[in-house]
């Protein structure tokens, strides 16, 4: 009676973000003697413990080890929730390592999954995860394609919680990825609408994880490069005021990345280049792979306005490297453009090579369709002699 009560609460105490109850509660019910779940059972226990380690793990080891219990499990279930939680905790562990090609395989399995058991909150799941991963691996186009088809199921997306432990609302990271799209693709001032719509959206759902996915994975984000100091000052300290909550270390050092940006875009720059280094240092210790490369963007960004001109080069290749080894193209012609910057006002190279860089940003940036790099590509560009013409 005990397993089967707490499996039942599974949904609730992740709707209600209670996760330390939820861990307490199932490490309890495992330890009894003589309990024996059935895989199904075990299968429940095993992603509600994922979800609520996944914003308090501070290493990533613990989640990816549960993420990994639950993949054994693949053929050994038949009922299609199972075989769902089995393909969501694939793709968890796929996206906390930077593995966006597994995510992208992950997430059409969920959909097609899904379609064919008719499970309607998990078909929309699939589609913004498709979306989610696209957009991770440059392809913003089809990613805004799948994405908005997404949200017109938008209500079931919100139910997803209570089908499963989730640990964010799916609507509220729908609309993170679609504002950080539109943005990239030209269109700033309903980026920024978006994304402070989806702050409120996700403040009503009162549920802290979904607060801090919206500001930190793309309202503070998307206000800092819109060259907005001042809203973005007011939403990073939103997102600071929370990291006060129990179980949220995750985002605490995601906070303390966004703030050190900040203090760069003030003209803080050694203030930065401190509050920077200590927090890449920190993420190295994680498995979180994508806030690792944006913070050290965000460091290379720092050390260049510091006049830290030698290291800021190693730093932004060691950021280009990573990009190409998890094909995290999203960033990859603002990291080039930023290479070609740091050589430019370092004297660091000569204007061939600088030339290179922003050729090769430019590239990228047309192919995606990256309108908002491409402005600031022609400007570095025409810095050099180069008279490019810009698109129409």
């Amino acid at each position: 009676m005990a397993l089967t009560l707490t499996v039942a609460a599974l949904p609730l105490w992740g709707h209600l973000g209670l996760g330390e109850e939820c861990l307490a509660r199932v490490d309890h019910i495992l330890a009894l003697p003589g309990v024996q779940p059935t895989p199904e059972q075990l299968i429940a226990l095993e992603a509600a413990r994922a979800g609520a380690l996944v914003n308090r793990d501070r290493t990533g080891t613990l989640v990816t080890e549960t993420w990994r219990r639950i993949s054994r499990f693949e053929g050994q279930v038949d009922a299609p929730r199972q075989k769902l939680q089995v393909l969501l905790a694939d793709l968890g562990s796929a996206w906390m390592g930077g593995r966006f090609r597994d995510c992208l395989t992950a997430g059409q399995r969920v959909r097609d999954t899904a379609t064919a058991a008719r499970e309607r909150a998990y078909i929309g799941v699939g589609e913004r995860m498709i979306g989610s991963s696209l957009f991770y691996l440059g392809e913003l186009s089809e990613a805004r394609t799948l994405i908005e088809k997404a949200l017109r199921n938008g209500v079931w997306l919100s139910r997803y919680g209570f089908d499963v432990h989730s640990h964010f609302d799916e609507r509220v990271a729908a609309f993170c990825d679609l504002a950080q799209i539109l943005m990239l693709q030209g269109f700033p001032e309903r980026a920024l609408e978006m994304a402070a719509a989806n702050v409120d959206r996700a403040t009503k759902t009162g549920y802290a994880p979904t607060i801090c996915y919206a500001l930190g994975m793309s309202t503070c984000r998307i206000m800092l490069d819109a060259a907005e100091p001042t809203t973005a000052e007011r939403y990073v300290g939103m997102l600071m005021d929370y990291m006060a909550r129990p179980g949220l270390d995750l985002w605490r050092m995601v906070a303390d990345t966004l703030a050190g940006a900040l203090l760069s875009r003030r003209g803080e720059h050694e203030a930065a280049v401190v509050a920077l280094r200590a927090v890449v240092e920190r993420l190295r210790e994680t498995h979180v792979w994508s806030f690792q490369t944006l913070s050290l963007g965000y460091f290379a960004i720092a050390l260049l306005e510091a006049g830290r001109f030698v290291e800021a080069s190693e730093t932004i290749d060691e950021a280009l490297d990573r990009c190409q080894q998890s094909e995290e193209f999203w960033s990859y012609a603002r990291f080039l453009m930023l290479k070609a910057e740091i050589l430019l006002k370092g004297k660091l190279g000569h204007t061939c090579n600088i030339e290179s860089y922003f050729m090769r940003a430019l590239a990228v940036a047309d192919r995606q369709g990256a309108v908002f790099w491409k402005q600031r590509i022609f400007d570095g560009l025409n810095s050099i002699g180069l008279d490019v013409a810009r698109p129409t």
